[in-house]
């Protein structure tokens, strides 16, 4: 279970400039590799339009303690999307998606999603944990994000570089994670 505030939702270069309380709840089946994610954000300008929703499933394979293949299946509920520049979006759609990781030095990602309506996104990020005395106290993640053949009042191109500090806080029961 995570919890999250943003004060500028962005979702793949669509600027809402609204904020936003998401939460995400998750379960691995055993060590199957296979996973069921549900994720949700409202924004808290109050309209009924600012409600998402996403369900996850994926599987990974482990190839060794250095390599992970993932693949997937997201479906997105969310009517209506307006971005800044007045654009509305209809993001009720699903995609399919595949990727590698890495857990050697800056853990490198790459992956690709494809929506049914054959536009593709894909998005190559690093991450640096910071640990002490065998635990993390702090992760630094970058990502950028590139989408081409995208059909919807948008640019195909680099998009999305995101930079991100996570902070962990434990207790005996259960982990605060701050980001920003």
């Amino acid at each position: 279970l995570s919890t999250f505030f943003t004060t500028n939702y962005i979702w793949r270069d669509i600027v809402t400039a609204y904020s936003a309380i998401q939460a995400s709840a998750s379960y691995a089946y055993g060590n199957t590799g296979f996973a069921l994610n549900f994720w949700s954000s409202y924004g808290t300008k109050g309209k009924s339009n600012d409600l998402e929703i996403s369900t996850t499933i994926s599987y990974t394979k482990s190839f060794g303690k250095l390599l992970n293949a993932y693949v997937g299946w997201v479906y997105y509920l969310a009517p209506i999307l307006e971005s800044t520049e007045g654009y509305v979006y209809d993001t009720n759609f699903s995609e399919s998606f595949l990727g590698i990781n890495s857990s050697v030095f800056l853990q490198p990602s790459i992956a690709l999603f494809r929506d049914n309506n054959n536009a593709f996104y894909s998005n190559i990020s690093l991450t640096k944990n910071i640990s002490f005395r065998g635990q993390t106290i702090a992760a630094v993640n970058t990502s950028l994000g590139y989408r081409f053949n995208h059909e919807v009042n948008a640019e195909n191109g680099w998009r999305d570089l995101n930079m991100s500090l996570y902070i962990p806080l434990r207790t005996k029961e259960m982990t605060i994670v701050f980001v920003s």
